[in-house]
């Protein structure tokens, strides 16, 4: 039954592929090999997952076992919910269908094994300075690259990870921006930073495990310069993104490839943190797979930019992976023409396909030679344009999580007409907008300096809500309040409980010379930026201007005081009392509130600092600031956070280990507001992993015991830890050792 399962589907799927010019009737999968994850939660396969056994084969007619994924060896990392799973490629004695079919019907039944399948073909998605200024990047324009520039945003600290066919790393284009391993010494053949890999400076070459990321296909050099051609360079091509940096990793020495590599090239991706991979490349087969999907899984906080596919299909009824995988962490792209229409070849789906980008007709860098340039076509080339503007959301805000990525890209996206019904909310890539909502997140609402007494009132900004993604109007010359209250204002001193920063900074870089030609260097703002006086849920403004805002307090104070945050020079008469306290309180004013519960009788709550004369005078600056901000990064979130007051663990002490049939029981004292967890492992006289379990360790004082149930009967010692939730590389107490 099995074998005809598979034969079905293999011809079932060659007649939906061959609808599309990108699959004809090439064949699925390898009829050599499968690929195994094993099951965590059966004993046998936690040893070999946590260890370095490898399950017996014996009986499948196995040559060959290569493993493509698998936990850190020395941590504990099944505790985490999205631990790496152990994966494996079994090379098979015989080839054919049969032979494939026979392995995963004999795996299957195996309990260590949690899925066996086929080891699945997967296909590039493409179709079949100077470039900019001749009109032949048409795609800068259309994803407004041209403003984004204008803010002098510095992406050199921001890395796209590349899982593609190599690239041409001494291209004139691409050299200034190839990723360079800082703790690897070339070509001295040891792992200098003892991460598995020898010499990996650029890189990875997945298929010969080895550092040669040489393109002998092209489509990689090509997906890099779209990724990050040197820009404003007086050659070639530009970029989104300028100057982010580009790692190589090579899973592809043909236009097609299996998904073994394709997995090794994330867990690779994975173990160097890459925050951000480009994926243009898709499944023949609108086949789940489920391995690749683990490895996908295992990957949090790493975000998958995937090309939707050149099959002409609507993959929210026809799957084709990566892109239809469901994480937050997956953003599927489509490919639109010149004209804003969906290209013919390129995948659709309004549930599955995240968001739209130029695809066709694409010039950038080719691996003919290092001053070779070309077009191309496909949701290839849309793929890495959405990637490239990706660097630059987080090189704005690097603390930003793949999920709030996602959200700031389609959010911040144009809706077109011609994707209605064929993408998520009709969404276009916007560059420019997704670097301003990106900007607006590292906003806080605490000032850099403690604010001062004064004898007239100072009012502060209303933080804009979190929600808020769209800009405001250019702002006008007035600043006049409203004749209704528009709610309370913030006070200018630091709130107990600052909102998450979700807004923009301060200052908003304005606009300077485009390039013109070849982009010019490093443009650079040439004046201070405004925010949008709005007195009703003020949003800032994202359009910069020619003149600074008055930050400063009035010269003169109105017939008619609004409320002030500050200490208030007479008693108010309807003032609450406050929760927070001011930086100088009079004997005999109230304590102003961060919040006030009654509006005055008349005069209305500004949001912003009053002019001398509200009716018609211009704001009045202080002072002038001598050049606008450059914005490189966001501050690290060691940096800009608050002290905590999320629950802590301290240090414990286990003070005794007993043993019933199954069960270890252990007896913790300390004390501890989270929870966290507690393994146990067994060990056979040569010191060989026999069992292991671990169970969560709940709050408690003084002293607790924790059961855990474990086959410790053919052992000769026990080992205990406890460990934090997070998987920190330092355990809450030190290794009690039991001897049997």
């Amino acid at each position: 039954m099995k074998k005809f399962l598979l034969l079905f589907a293999a011809f079932i799927t060659i007649l939906l592929c061959g609808m599309c010019a990108s699959a004809e009737s090439a064949p699925t999968f390898d009829d050599g090999s499968v690929i195994v994850t094993l099951d965590p939660s059966n004993r046998g396969a936690k040893i070999a997952a946590f260890g370095s056994d490898i399950p017996d084969f014996g009986n499948i007619g196995v040559t060959d076992v290569d493993v493509l994924m698998s936990p850190p060896a020395g941590r504990i990392a099944l505790m985490s919910l999205n631990a790496k799973p152990k994966i494996l490629k079994l090379t098979l004695s015989e080839n054919g269908v049969d032979s494939v079919a026979d392995a995963i019907e004999k795996l299957e039944s195996m309990p260590e094994v949690k899925y066996a399948e086929p080891n699945y073909y997967l296909k590039l998605c493409e179709t079949d300075d100077p470039y900019y200024t001749d009109g032949s990047q048409y795609a800068l324009d259309k994803v407004s690259a041209p403003d984004l520039w204008d803010l002098d945003i510095d992406c050199s600290n921001t890395c796209v990870a590349m899982i593609d066919s190599g690239a041409r790393v001494t291209h004139e284009d691409l050299a200034d921006n190839i990723w360079t391993n800082p703790n690897e010494i070339p070509n001295n053949n040891f792992d200098d930073d003892g991460n598995g890999y020898i010499d990996d400076v650029h890189g990875w070459n997945c298929f010969s495990d080895n550092n040669d990321l040489s393109d002998n296909v092209g489509h990689g050099t090509h997906v890099a310069g779209i990724v990050s051609a040197a820009t404003n360079n007086s050659k070639g091509v530009a970029s989104v993104a300028r100057n982010a940096k580009i790692a190589v990793i090579k899973a592809f020495n043909t236009s097609t490839t299996t998904v073994d590599m394709v997995i090794k090239a994330i867990d690779y991706a994975n173990s160097m943190d890459f925050k951000i991979v480009n994926a243009s490349f898709a499944l023949n087969d609108p086949k789940f797979v489920n391995s690749m999907n683990s490895a996908i899984q295992a990957c949090p906080d790493t975000l998958f930019i995937c090309a939707a596919g050149n099959h002409g299909l609507n993959i929210d009824i026809n799957p084709i992976y990566p892109a239809s995988y469901d994480f937050p962490n997956v953003l599927a792209v489509a490919n639109i023409t010149e004209s804003d229409a969906l290209s013919a070849s390129s995948n659709y789906g309004v549930k599955t396909v995240d968001i739209a980008a130029p695809g066709n007709n694409i010039m950038s860098t080719i691996n003919d030679s290092d001053s070779a340039y070309g077009p191309l076509s496909g949701t290839s080339m849309a793929s890495p344009l959405v990637a490239s503007a990706a660097a630059v959301v987080l090189a704005v805000n690097p603390n930003l999580t793949p999920s709030e990525v996602v959200e700031i890209l389609t959010k911040s996206a144009d809706s077109s007409a011609p994707l209605e019904g064929k993408v998520k909310g009709a969404a276009r890539l916007n560059a420019h907008k997704a670097a301003l909502m990106s900007i607006e997140s590292t906003k806080t609402p605490v000032p850099s300096e403690s604010p001062k007494p004064s004898d007239a009132p100072i009012y502060s900004e209303s933080p804009v809500p979190s929600g808020s993604i769209e800009p405001s109007p250019e702002p006008s010359e007035s600043t006049e309040p409203s004749a209704a209250p528009t709610g309370s204002a913030t006070p200018s001193q630091v709130p107990a409980e600052p909102p998450r920063p979700s807004t923009m900074p301060s200052q908003t870089p304005t606009v300077s010379a485009r390039p013109s030609q070849t982009p010019a260097e490093s443009p650079k703002p040439s004046a201070a930026p405004v925010k949008s006086p709005e007195p009703s849920e003020p949003t800032g403004s994202y359009a910069p201007s020619a003149a600074p805002s008055a930050t400063a307090a009035p010269t003169a104070i109105p017939s008619s005081a609004p409320v002030p945050t500050q200490t208030p020079t007479a008693e108010p008469s309807n003032t609450p009392v406050s929760t927070q306290t001011p930086t100088a309180e009079p004997s005999s004013a109230p304590v102003p509130t961060q919040t006030p519960t009654a509006e005055p009788s008349s005069a209305p709550v500004p949001t912003q600092t009053p002019t001398a004369e509200p009716s018609s005078a211009p704001p009045v600056p202080t002072q002038t600031p001598t050049a606008a901000p450059t914005y490189t990064s966001a501050p690290s979130a060691e940096a800009s956070a608050e002290p905590s007051n999320e629950p802590q663990n301290d240090p414990l002490t286990i003070n005794g280990v007993t043993l019933s049939s199954n069960k270890v029981s252990v007896r913790i004292t300390g004390s501890q507001t989270a929870e966290s967890m507690i393994f146990a492992a067994a060990y056979d006289e040569s010191g060989v992993l026999t069992d292991f379990a671990f169970d969560t360790l709940r709050q408690f004082e003084n002293e607790t015991i924790v059961d855990i149930t474990l086959d410790h009967e053919k052992s000769s010692s026990i080992s205990v830890f406890v460990w934090s939730n997070a998987n920190e590389a330092k355990p809450l107490c030190e290794k009690y050792v039991l001897d049997l």
